[in-house]
């Protein structure tokens, strides 16, 4: 988590926003979150580091170096290196150079068994083979004396994958052990400017080893981020060249190596479009010029070299390079670290406040931001808000015009610094409360000083709210004022809604009545009852007193007959829950029965009984209507709404010698004497 700035300094890092990012484009989501987790990595800066392989990094050094390399200045350069590597691993990236030598034959144990030589090309081009590598063209413009061993690994982090750290690589080379002749040694001479004219090729991907043939392409690349140029250049990641030396030029002049520092930070190197300043840090380790170290240093953008005797001076050197490289965002409308992104991790505000410095230009909000800073004190920390510049809406999410300074709230009743809160912090009074105002006669405390109406009302009258009742209770001379309507009647159905309006205002004295005030009727509209689930007459009670008509159910005849002698009843129609009607109480038609009455409704009494003119009368058993029996069944027959078996004959004692059969059994005569009660 970076730490933020002290409100004093942050007030002052407004200085710095003449020259903003990015004019005219908004941040994107990522820069704007509150969650760090969620902001773009910052873009690591880089360095080479160019350590000196010179012969006279063996001459010894009075103290023991922590890491027990070995009591020489490389021992000391070794370890210092070491730690530092593995302090800002993850933090910086960096890479690793030497003189241009070659170091062969070497075992575990270092240089014991090492042999060194010079490249060839160092002989063709110099005619000298001392170790200052070869010139590739005419002039110390041309030299080449670093021979590159690490390459800076890409901080390429939006790549899929990202570039391999470069961490084992680099310790390789300090880590006091020369498996595979990889250690920085002490053999040769000191190119200084071949050196740095060779970190400059390496960044404009134009370098080539001394061998002529391996090269190393730069670490820059299109996709590295632009910027601001707070790190020096027109690019904004920061480039960095360490030159830890012994000792001063050794191969061409002085002013060679001066200009070779020139070349890297006043003209840069030009990659993907954008040119970058590669500042030059010297680190003079015991034996160089003073002088000398300076002018390099200053010719490189860092003012003037740092003395180091041992490695613990040495890594308080390193640490103080790279830290001051690691930018954190100061709140200032630039992108300081950068990320891509603006003031992220600070609060940005708009300024709407009625006074506010007004600005037209880049530079008159400079000068706003340059006079508000003045105006803070150890008396007034917060400074004069008043000067702090206006600042729209849309100004407010634009990087160059923001202000991460919360410009305070005016009591106006609007968001003046557009944190999502309304007069934050005011003094406010009354329900609801309000900004202070001059007083008034109307019952609240306008002006915030626990008075109510002081001095404001005539005649030493209260005031009170205006309500309906004929009355100036506001003590406006003016009775039933401002009355709005208020609902009246019920809400459902709508016929039963209406609103109670107050009659027309009338002038009156302060505080006078006036008779004929008051309310309106209500203007709902009482409709008759019907069966359909609703108040419709709006007395509170659904479906009450609904008339109840006669009814038949669906389907009924529509011929029936309901008066006389019918038995058929209309029903009447109730009303039902809800609304429901249902057809009660109906008495329909039946089969016509022999009972004086009209049971099918027809309109007629007993036509065609159910049974009526059928036979009747005969018994089971006995014969009937055969001669030469006397048994004859009847016809059912209705009269009077009595209905009786007409025309019927039954059986009766066995006459002799009549030939009939009497008693129809089928025997004629039989047992007569017997049945005549003769035997």
């Amino acid at each position: 988590m970076r730490r933020l700035l002290p409100v004093f300094a942050l007030a002052l890092a407004f200085l710095g926003a003449a020259s903003p990012v990015r004019a005219g484009n908004t941040e994107p989501a990522a820069c704007l979150t509150s969650d760090p987790t969620q902001w773009p990595a910052a873009a690591k800066p880089y360095f080479l580091v160019i350590a000196d392989s010179s012969t006279s990094m063996t001459t010894a050094v009075a103290t023991a170096n922590s890491c027990s390399f070995g009591n020489t200045r490389h021992g000391h350069a070794r370890c210092a290196l070491l730690r530092a590597f593995q302090a800002f691993d993850g933090v910086a990236q960096f890479g690793f150079a030497t003189y241009a030598m070659r170091q062969t034959t070497c075992g575990a144990a270092c240089y014991t068994t090492c042999t060194y030589s010079f490249f060839p090309s160092e002989q063709s081009s110099r005619g000298t083979m001392v170790g200052c590598g070869p010139l590739l063209g005419v002039g110390a413009t041309t030299a080449s004396g670093a021979s590159i061993r690490v390459g800076i690994t890409p901080d390429d982090f939006w790549a899929s994958p990202p570039s391999t750290p470069n961490s084992s690589e680099l310790v390789s080379w300090v880590d006091n052990t020369c498996t595979s002749n990889i250690e920085l040694f002490a053999s040769g001479a000191s190119p200084l400017n071949g050196s740095l004219r060779d970190a400059r090729r390496y960044f404009d991907g134009t370098y080539v080893l001394q061998d002529g043939v391996t090269t190393l392409a730069s670490p820059l690349s299109a996709s590295d981020y632009a910027g601001s140029g707070v790190n020096g250049g027109t690019g904004c990641r920061s480039l960095n060249v360490i030159l830890l030396t012994d000792g001063d030029e050794g191969c061409d002049t002085q002013a060679d190596a001066v200009n070779a520092a020139a070349a890297l930070y006043s003209t840069g190197v030009t990659v993907g479009g954008r040119t970058y300043k590669v500042r030059v840090h010297v680190i003079n380790f015991v034996g160089a010029t003073a002088a000398n170290a300076d002018a390099i240093a200053a010719a490189g953008g860092t003012g003037a070299s740092q003395f180091a005797i041992n490695d613990t001076e040495l890594v308080t050197a390193l640490k103080s390079i790279v830290g001051n490289s690691l930018r954190a965002e100061t709140g200032d409308n630039a992108d300081n670290n950068c990320s891509s992104c603006t003031d992220e991790g600070f609060r940005h505000y708009l300024n709407t406040n009625p006074t506010c410095c007004v600005w037209g230009s880049a530079g008159q909000r400079t000068t706003c931001l340059n006079n508000f800073s003045a105006s803070i004190s150890v008396a007034n920390p917060q400074g004069n808000r008043a000067l702090l510049p206006c600042t729209t809406a849309s100004q407010a999410v634009e990087p160059a015009t923001w202000l991460v300074r919360d410009p305070g709230e005016t009591c106006d009743g609007t968001d003046n610094n557009g944190d999502g809160q309304v007069d934050e912090g005011q003094i406010k009074c009354g329900s609801p409360p309000a900004c202070p105002s001059s007083e008034t006669c109307n019952g609240r405390d306008d002006d915030c000083d626990g008075q109510i109406d002081e001095g404001a009302c005539p005649g030493g009258l209260t005031y009170f709210p205006e309500i309906c009742d004929g009355c100036d209770n506001n003590l406006n001379s003016l009775a039933d004022d401002g009355i709005a309507p208020i609902p009246c009647g019920q809400a459902s159905p709508p016929n039963c809604a209406g609103t109670l309006s107050c009659k027309p205002a009338q002038p009156v004295s302060p505080g006078a009545c006036n008779i004929n005030g008051g309310y309106n009727q209500c203007s709902n509209n009482p409709q008759p009852e019907t069966c359909d689930g609703v108040d419709n007459n709006c007395n509170g009670i659904v479906d009450d007193n609904v008339a109840s008509p006669a009814c038949v159910p669906v389907g009924t005849s529509p011929s029936l007959v309901y008066t006389g002698s019918s038995q058929c009843r209309q029903g009447a129609l109730q009303c039902g829950p809800g609304g429901q009607s249902s057809c009660a109480s109906f008495i329909g038609p039946s089969a016509e029965v022999c009972d004086n009455f009209d049971n099918d409704c027809n309109g007629q009494t007993d036509d065609n009984p159910v049974g009526i003119g059928s036979s009747c009368g005969a018994q089971p058993g006995l014969v009937y209507d055969q001669a030469p029996s006397q048994c004859r069944s009847g016809t059912m027959d209705c009269t009077g709404g009595l209905q009786q078996c007409a025309g019927h004959v039954g059986p009766s004692l066995e006459i002799l010698g009549d030939g009939i059969d009497n008693d129809c059994d089928g025997l004629t005569d039989e047992n007569v004497l017997f049945n005549n009660g003769f035997e």
